[in-house]
């Protein structure tokens, strides 16, 4: 209510000092029109999932979905773009798509109910897959922890087996040194542990080569989250659904932003018009 009395009394103090004119107000359409920003190009990231993770619950996209009964479905979804999204790791199996989105419809869908339907499946196809990178995300931070657990194992296995072959390796100097008939099967245990250090090895590089594949994956998971939830934030977005009051004050805002274009070009048309600028502005140009 407050906002509504300041653009209030701003609008009178402009009508009390300014005339709002036709001309001016034409004008300010014209370049409202010639300056109106370009719209970006409508594409969302689709999850899709392998059917092996059927635990992820991730939702078809918008394009395969069933319509409901009696229903006839129109997909939000304009047409595959790229491959954006493919995971190293065999599981979870997240996989993302871009596609283009229907653009709304304009002027003429605004009388009827198609515009509504329109924004309705875009806000529904932008949910969905916000919902589907968040599962996918929780997905792959929990098998983070598994994984983690798992290689503090195997780093816990390698330090035994470490220090296993070391008093092999002392035991095995000394029976040389004593020509024991114990050094022949000394030394294959000795040879048992090396061998399996070095599996042991090679499985933690390979287990760290996953981390470091999960956090690629995480880390690509969350900026594609954080690209819808920008797109959830617009100003056109359905939820959270705008209250009548928030609706009337946003729209005051730019009926006002529009009648101050209007007075300010109205003026500059009028200083233009007033008889004598004219001829300042040929002497002043020309010299004449």
């Amino acid at each position: 209510m407050d906002s509504w009395l300041s653009s209030l009394k701003d609008l009178l103090d402009i009508r009390n000092s300014a005339k709002l004119s036709l001309p001016g107000a034409i004008c300010a359409t014209l370049l409202v029109i010639i300056f109106w920003p370009p719209k970006p190009i409508d594409v969302i990231p689709v999850v899709q999932a392998s059917s092996k993770d059927n635990n992820l619950q991730i939702g078809l996209p918008a394009e395969a979905s069933a319509p409901p009964a009696g229903e006839s479905w129109q997909s939000p979804l304009d047409g595959f773009i790229r491959r954006v999204l493919v995971p190293k790791t065999p599981n979870p199996a997240c996989t993302i798509d871009e596609y283009y989105l229907k653009p709304v419809t304009g002027i003429t869908g605004l009388l009827f109910k198609k515009y509504s339907d329109d924004a309705q499946r875009r806000q529904h196809a932008l949910e969905e897959q916000s919902g589907n990178l968040e599962r996918c995300l929780a997905a792959e931070k929990r098998l983070q922890g598994v994984e983690k657990a798992a290689d503090e194992a195997l780093q816990r296995d390698l330090t035994i087996l470490e220090g296993s072959m070391a008093k092999q390796v002392v035991l095995l100097t000394a029976y040389e040194k004593a020509d024991s008939p114990l050094t022949y099967l000394t030394r294959k245990r000795w040879e048992q542990s090396e061998k399996a250090i070095a599996e042991r090895r090679s499985l933690i590089a390979q287990h760290e080569q996953e981390a470091r594949d999960r956090e690629w994956e995480i880390a690509e998971l969350t900026r594609w989250k954080g690209i819808v939830s920008d797109r959830l934030a617009e100003p056109g977005r359905l939820r959270p659904e705008l209250g009548f009051d928030d609706y009337l004050s946003a729209l005051s805002k730019h009926v006002l932003a529009f009648i101050f274009l209007a007075v300010a070009v109205g003026m500059v048309l009028e200083g233009i018009s007033t008889p004598g600028i004219l001829g300042l502005l040929d002497s002043i140009l020309f010299g004449a």
